[in-house]
């Protein structure tokens, strides 16, 4: 049982450090999220306001590009084994490694590439919900904190040493998926610098590797 929470929570880590790498590409190139979804919300909504129906376009686009990631995503591992989701992680890392590919033959405009990119961003979301019982969410960074902070709250009003430690160890388990978020979008920086326009290759092989690891874990 160890073992397989020690594997949910390095793949969990893994997943939201490559969410906020490409969430970071994305909002270094078109100033658009495409998996933090409140951003693109709030933005949408001020800029109804504000008449900017190009922004309005591009962020409903990744709303439902990323919706619709998630219900197909969702969809399609109900009822399916193990095989079922490593052949979504090969979906995921595909639809990337196309992108990059057409990105390279055909001039894009940004809303096909939000739109393209928030769609395999959805689909990841799904491939980790949960490290044990603790229910997690790999590119939610406002509910991680407020989970981070709810089971702190449990931790200091715990009466017994065992609901202590079980706050603790949910806490952590959470940090180590805001830290890992955080990380993957400064690591974007600095490997935009380096692959440029190849930039998602990286993301789209790392995923690719998972699939074969991901039951080694």
């Amino acid at each position: 049982m160890q073992a397989s929470l020690a594997a949910q929570q390095r793949l969990a880590v893994m997943l939201a450090l490559l969410a906020g790498f490409i969430d970071a590409v994305a909002f270094l190139q078109w100033k658009t999220y495409v998996s933090f979804m409140s951003g693109n919300t709030t933005q949408a909504g001020f800029s109804i306001t504000q008449e900017n129906y190009d922004i309005v376009l591009t962020c409903m686009t990744a709303i439902v590009s990323f919706t619709t990631g998630v219900y197909a995503g969702t969809y399609g591992l109900i009822g399916g084994d193990e095989r079922t989701r490593i052949r979504l992680f090969r979906v995921i890392s595909g639809i990337l490694f196309f992108y990059v590919f057409l990105s390279h033959v055909l001039t894009l405009i940004p809303i096909i590439s939000v739109g393209v990119i928030a769609l395999a961003m959805g689909l990841m979301n799904t491939l980790i919900t949960a490290v044990g019982k603790q229910a997690v969410n790999t590119d939610f960074v406002t509910g991680t904190l407020s989970t981070i902070a709810r089971q702190m709250a449990l931790f200091t009003a715990a009466k017994t040493f065992a609901d202590k430690q079980q706050s603790k160890k949910n806490a952590l388990r959470l940090l180590l998926i805001w830290l890992g978020f955080t990380g993957g979008a400064g690591l974007a920086v600095l490997c935009l610098q380096a692959f440029h326009s190849w930039i998602l290759c990286v993301p789209a092989g790392i995923v690719w590797f998972l699939s074969y690891i991901y039951t080694r874990l």
